[in-house]
């Protein structure tokens, strides 16, 4: 994930500019529903949406990839969004949040995915009215598959709902597009966990901190979520959604909470095994000190005593200039000394279980 993801405007520009996004691809999806009726425009033109649009309908048009300026004005004119919304929209990478007037909403949510071993966010956009739903999604993959899938079916409860479940299946959507991320990230996890524990190599502290920085990076864009999920289901000045709605709202929001605290505890997790790291290299370097140290006093008490003989004294011309110099077992009680007091320390050592 990008340390800084958001995309803005030239510093100075006026607010609704619009810059058109380099060799951007789009395709914009059209479902009109009656509890009787479907119409379903998988290729549309943005100028043909509003006819579609009628009081006893719900419409929804989706919009998967990047938009050009031009299509956003054209639906802005015949959804009546604001233009500040469309500069979010084109402008990715937002913080989720959420707008709400009189007659509309509007909710910025992040959607994790996986993409060659990354995690990518993609930016999920949503307008609601009275009997529509406009929803635009970054990247390529279209998340909302298996929700028009349920809409084709004439008994599911889509058909014989409002807009508002509409909006909560596709928040709910995106909302558990995070499951197999952080099921993923905690797979990671206890491989990392076994490879610390079996074989701590250096190499693993760059997997954990890789680690690490994605959990943090996911946790900051998912974490505001859950407050805006909490808002739709509390707010009461909210008459877009109906009573019944926002109950599904808490169970949504249940899942906000329990996927941002399985990401709090993940890092934590990462954050102890980085610490289980350095403690096992200061223990290993602790226990080659130790043995060093026990060679480096071994070997004291025989410098000693060599060094006394080495003083090269004279036993002839004194009777106290080292006489031991002239017996003929000298060299071998010099040997025996030095063995003995290696030997001697190594038992003692032992026993107060230094190495």
């Amino acid at each position: 994930m990008k340390l800084f993801p958001t995309a803005y405007s030239e510093p100075g520009t006026k607010p609704g500019t619009l810059a058109d996004v380099k060799n951007g691809h789009y395709s914009l999806h059209m479902m009109s529903y009656t509890p009787a009726s479907l119409t379903e425009r998988p290729e549309i033109e943005p100028a043909a949406c509003y006819s579609f649009i009628k009081d006893s309908d719900i419409t929804w048009i989706h919009v998967q990839g990047a938009p050009d300026s031009a299509t956003l004005r054209t639906l802005s004119q015949a959804f009546d969004i604001h233009e500040l919304y469309l500069e979010d929209i084109l402008n990715t990478g937002h913080r989720a949040k959420l707008e709400v007037n009189e007659v509309h909403a509007f909710v910025i949510l992040s959607l994790p995915r996986f993409e060659n071993k990354q995690i990518v966010t993609e930016q999920v956009c949503l307008f609601l009215s009275d009997h529509t739903v406009v929803s635009f999604c970054t990247g390529e993959l279209d998340p909302f598959l298996l929700v028009r899938e349920r809409i084709r079916k004439p008994t599911s409860k889509h058909r014989h709902r409002g807009g508002d479940y509409l909006a909560y299946t596709l928040i709910d959507t995106i909302v558990d597009h995070a499951f197999p991320v952080v099921e993923t990230l905690a797979e990671d996890i206890q491989v990392l966990e076994d490879k610390l524990l079996e074989k701590p190599e250096k190499a693993i502290v760059q997997e954990i901190y890789f680690l690490m920085r994605q959990l943090l990076l996911l946790r900051r864009r998912l974490w505001p979520q859950r407050d805006i999920v909490s808002q739709l289901q509390r707010d009461d000045n909210l008459e877009l959604l109906a009573d019944d709605t926002r109950i599904y709202l808490r169970d949504c929001y249940d899942h906000c909470v329990n996927i941002t605290e399985l990401l709090e505890t993940y890092h934590e997790i990462a954050s102890g095994m980085l610490d289980i790291y350095l403690s096992n290299a200061t223990h290993r370097l602790n226990e080659v000190m130790r043995v060093l140290t026990v060679i480096s006093v071994l070997f004291i008490p025989p410098t000693f005593l060599v060094g006394v003989y080495g003083m090269n004294f004279d036993p002839g011309a004194s009777s106290l200039n080292m006489p031991e110099l002239a017996s003929p077992y000298g060299y071998l009680f010099v040997w025996i000394a030095i063995v003995g007091m290696m030997g001697g320390m190594l038992i003692y050592f032992r026993k107060k279980r230094w190495f």
